[in-house]
């Protein structure tokens, strides 16, 4: 959330955290005092400092932040009540699925054509972008959220000096409001200790790219998991806490060494909800439309794939 009082702009940690990812969609100038900020390691070091605000004060970096449209703005929100805060959710995410929409058709056309090149580049670029820009949206949205929890006392907010905010007199949860709520997939970043209900996990590791070079796997986690693990192209393994594994290859993981641009090397935790399936069931598991478990990229704690998001599975 962004504040603009007294000749000042104030943003809270959590928003200058995506600020890279904006970046890219718009390729526009972040001033460098900002970039210093967020570059460094302590920056946010714990959950809840994420939400502590920081002032900026020079022109370049004040209309900097004013024109960041994915960070709430403060003065829209304190004039909404209970009930419009909760209908510009639902406008925002009325704009994330349409943009949705435009996603799985470039999804399919990517990846339709990444054996060409020269094609696959662009198109893939259209596609990065319109992953940003559904990332944006479920952000704001949440944004949204926080200050709507702060007005209902569920979160608590230090706003900067000079801003007293009360309490909303009362309140409802509608049904509306749990509609977005579960609409949206979990942001990339959050713990996965923080969720209740894990009854189980696994390890799931994977080399890409081993016999030849794979252009279909990519980073952002837009490819589909599931193919890695059809593919004569990838060896995996998958350990259960009892010791348990399966795995394509007899080949030691550890012993494979980078073969070329096309190689890829993530490992994945897997978080059992509904039930912790044998050796003998895992993949038929795994593949499972109604499986309860969640999927986290190990490198930088990425959800590929979540059992309480609604959307269709774009990344498994």
């Amino acid at each position: 959330m962004k504040i603009l009082i007294n000749g000042k702009i104030y943003v809270q940690k959590k928003d200058l955290d995506y600020i890279d990812m904006y970046d890219a969609c718009i390729e526009g100038y972040i001033p460098k005092t900002i970039r210093d900020i967020v570059a460094d390691d302590d920056f946010i070091s714990s959950i809840q400092d994420q939400y502590d605000f920081v002032e900026f004060s020079s022109p370049k970096e004040i209309k900097f932040i004013k024109n960041c449209r994915y960070i709430a703005d403060y003065d829209l929100l304190s004039k909404m009540d209970d009930g419009k805060l909760v209908e510009y959710m639902n406008q925002i995410n009325m704009g994330r699925k349409r943009i949705l929409k435009q996603y799985i058709k470039q999804h399919k056309k990517v990846y339709e054509n990444y054996l060409h090149n020269d094609i696959y580049a662009k198109e893939f670029l259209v596609l990065r972008d319109l992953y940003y820009k559904i990332k944006l949206l479920e952000y704001k949205i949440l944004s949204v959220r926080d200050y709507l929890w702060f007005k209902r006392g569920k979160l608590d907010l230090v706003l900067p000096e000079g801003l007293e905010e009360k309490p909303f007199d009362s309140f409802k949860v509608t049904k509306k409001e749990l509609a977005i709520m579960n609409d949206l997939p979990n942001l990339s970043g959050d713990k996965i200790e923080d969720y209740v209900g894990i009854i189980g996990e696994a390890l799931l590791e994977h080399r890409t790219g081993i016999k030849r070079h794979c252009s279909a796997y990519d980073s952002l986690g837009l490819c589909s998991i599931s193919n890695c693990l059809d593919c004569e192209n990838c060896y995996y393994k998958i350990t259960l806490e009892n010791g348990d594994t399966i795995a394509n290859s007899n080949v030691d993981l550890s012993t494979i060494k980078e073969s070329g641009t096309g190689f890829i090397d993530d490992d994945h935790k897997i978080y059992f909800y509904d039930q912790v399936p044998g050796k003998d069931n895992l993949l038929n598991y795994i593949f499972s439309d109604k499986s309860n478990y969640r999927l986290v990229r190990t490198s930088d704690n990425r959800i590929m794939y979540d059992h309480l998001s609604k959307s269709k599975k774009l990344f498994l």
